[in-house]
């Protein structure tokens, strides 16, 4: 699954990211054509926990 996403930098300004959800782990990369210089970081999701916005005011 790819998804197309921007980022909010500590400069307060939106940068476009790539998104690439695989194996259970969602990496982000700067974009599409720089996917094979790695990504930028990354969090496996199968270990996570993803409330929506309801369940989140529940707590």
């Amino acid at each position: 699954m790819f998804i197309y996403l921007q980022l909010f930098t500590h400069l307060y300004s939106w940068q476009p990211r790539w998104f690439v959800l695989e194996g259970g782990t969602l990496s982000y990369y700067d974009s599409q054509e720089d996917v094979w210089k790695g990504c930028k970081g990354s969090i496996r999701v199968c270990v996570c926990e993803i409330k929506g916005q309801a369940q989140m005011r529940k707590t």
